[in-house]
C-alpha cells in the first residue's frame, strides 16, 4: 500500500463494536437485498416497467453510486488496514457500513438494467395513464403483447441509460484513479473530491423520488412498481441512518440520503396503497354490477 499511495500511511486501530452493532449491519445488507426482488420479479413476470419513472431509477442510482464513492474515501484508511493489518474478520466488520451502501447500489444498478430492458412502448404508456383502473389494465389480454413496441421514449431512455453507463465505466474510476495517483489517500483534494459526492448524492435524492410521485399521481395506479419493495426500504432506509450515524458515527454527508431516501418514499408509499386499495375497491364493485346483469339477462321472470 506504501508503494502504491507514497503519500498515505494509515494508522491502523480495531475498534471493537457491540454483537448488536454487527447484527444491524449485516441485518441492513441481507435486507436491501430481499427488498429489491419483489420488484425484480414484478417487472419480469410482467416484462415492462410501466409505471415506473425511469427518472427515479436514474438518479437513485446516481445517488447510491455517488455514496458509495463517498463511503470509500472517507473511510480509506479502514481499506488500507485490512490490506496492512486486520484479518479477515476484523476487516469485514470495520467495512460494513461500506458494504451496506455498495449493496445498495449494486441493486440498484441491476433495477435500472431491468427497467431499460422492459422500457414500456409509447401505446402502453399512454393507455397506462388513460386507464385509471390498475386491476384492470394489468390484466389487459393484450399487456405483454405490445411491450415490444418501439418509441421515441424507450429510445431516450436507453440512450440516456448508456450514457450514464459510460460515465459510471471510464469517467469515475480515471477521476478516483488520478486523484489517488497524484494527491494520494487522504490529502485534502481527496477528502474533498469525497464531499463532494456525497453533496450530489443528497441532491440527487431531494430529486430522485418527485418524477415517480409526480408519475404515479397522475395514472392514479401503481403499475410495475413494487408495493412490497417500498414497505421493505422505507423503514429500512431509517434504520440505515441509524446505524450509519448513530451506531458508526460516519459523517452526515454519508446517511443524509438515507434520511432524504426514507422520508420520499414513505410519501409514494402512502400514495400507492390509497390507489392500490381504491382501484381494487372499484373492480370488486365493477365485477359484482357485471355479475348481476347478467343474472337478470338471463333469469326466467315469473
Amino acid at each position: 500500500m506504501e508503494g502504491d499511495f507514497p503519500h498515505f500511511l494509515p494508522i491502523c486501530y480495531f475498534k471493537e463494536q457491540s454483537p448488536f452493532s454487527y447484527a444491524i449491519g449485516v441485518g441492513l445488507i441481507l435486507g436491501v437485498c430481499i427488498s429489491y426482488i419483489p420488484q425484480f420479479i414484478a417487472i419480469i413476470r410482467r416484462r415492462s416497467s410501466v409505471g415506473i419513472a425511469w427518472q427515479t431509477v436514474l438518479l437513485a442510482n446516481i445517488s447510491t453510486c455517488s455514496n458509495t464513492i463517498n463511503a470509500i474515501f472517507e473511510q480509506w484508511e479502514t481499506v488500507a488496514c485490512c490490506r496492512l493489518y486486520y484479518t479477515p474478520l476484523q476487516c469485514a466488520a470495520s467495512t460494513l457500513s461500506i458494504a451496506q451502501i455498495a449493496t445498495g447500489f449494486i441493486n440498484s444498478t441491476i433495477f435500472y438494467i431491468l427497467v431499460l430492458a422492459f422500457f414500456p412502448s409509447e401505446r402502453e404508456e399512454e393507455e397506462f395513464k388513460m386507464s385509471g383502473q390498475e386491476q384492470r389494465y394489468m390484466s389487459s389480454s393484450s399487456f405483454r403483447s405490445k411491450w415490444r413496441l418501439p418509441g421515441t421514449n424507450r429510445i431516450r431512455a436507453r440512450y440516456a441509460g448508456l450514457v450514464y453507463l459510460i460515465l459510471n465505466i471510464l469517467l469515475i474510476p480515471a477521476t478516483i484513479g488520478v486523484l489517488l495517483w497524484f494527491y494520494g489517500p487522504g490529502s485534502k483534494e481527496v477528502t474533498d473530491f469525497a464531499f463532494a459526492m456525497g453533496i450530489v448524492s443528497s441532491l440527487a435524492v431531494v430529486l430522485q423520488w418527485t418524477p415517480q410521485i409526480v408519475k404515479t399521481f397522475r395514472a392514479k395506479a401503481v403499475g410495475s412498481l413494487s408495493i412490497l419493495m417500498l414497505i421493505l426500504q422505507a423503514p429500512g432506509s431509517f434504520l440505515v441512518v441509524i446505524f450509519q450515524g448513530v451506531l458508526e458515527g460516519k459523517s452526515v454527508s454519508t446517511w443524509l440520503a438515507f434520511l432524504l431516501t426514507g422520508i420520499q418514499q414513505m410519501v409514494l408509499l402512502i400514495e400507492c396503497l390509497i390507489f392500490y386499495f381504491r382501484n381494487k375497491k372499484r373492480e370488486q364493485a365493477r365485477s359484482i354490477n357485471g355479475d348481476e346483469r347478467e343474472k337478470l339477462l338471463y333469469e326466467t321472470p315469473y
